[in-house]
């Protein structure tokens, strides 16, 4: 691998305990470092977001519409690089919109997908109630007139492929309800054609 960058190694055995003078020197040698050794992080996450942004806008905007204008959805250049278009489609079932959250677990039932939906179930006990933990939802709202919590939702991996298998095989799904997007991203093969 080439150059491969390793975190510096620093020698703080002059920074050990000893007993004298100039302690607060070194105490505030260190408070400086530490400050540049932040602002040096500060300014590399900056860094690391504009070029991560820039990337986004190469693989998501420039290029697609590049490749659209000359009719391509793959291609390889010049200098022998593969780029290729590639469509995802992504969903979403945000529960913060809660009518719409409904709206989706309800299609979801309805359309025989119930399977994707998680339920976590949630009891508020007290010590000695291990037993108790152990009985049904049902047994504990009845029996023993317990507030139980059911929170109920669907991972986002999983229904993304929901949304994806249904859209490739031509089935209806509400886009809408579910937030669906397409992403068309660039991808580049860094192995050349020769």
């Amino acid at each position: 691998m080439a150059d491969e960058k390793r975190a510096p190694v620093f020698d703080y055995s002059e920074f050990e305990e000893v007993p004298g003078e100039g302690e607060f020197e070194k105490l505030n040698a260190l408070v400086l470092q530490m400050r540049e050794a932040e602002r040096e992080v500060a300014q590399r996450t900056t860094e690391l977001k504009f070029a991560q942004e820039k990337v986004r806008n190469l693989q998501e905007v420039l290029l697609p519409t590049f490749m659209d204008r000359l009719g391509l959805e793959e291609a390889v250049t010049s200098s022998g690089l593969k780029v290729k278009i590639k469509t995802s489609i992504h969903a979403s079932l945000p529960v913060r919109e809660r009518e719409r959250y409904e709206r989706g677990l309800d299609w979801l039932r309805q359309n025989g997908q119930e399977g994707i939906i998680k339920h976590q179930l949630e009891v508020p006990l007290g010590k000695g109630q291990n037993d108790l933990a152990r009985e049904l939802i049902q047994q504990l709202r009845k029996e023993h007139g317990l507030a139980a919590h059911d929170e109920v939702w669907v991972e986002p991996p999983t229904l993304g492929k929901l949304v994806r298998e249904r859209i490739e095989e031509g089935k209806a799904i509400p886009e809408d309800l579910f937030g669906v997007t397409r992403l068309r991203k660039a991808e580049v093969d860094e192995s050349r054609k020769d």
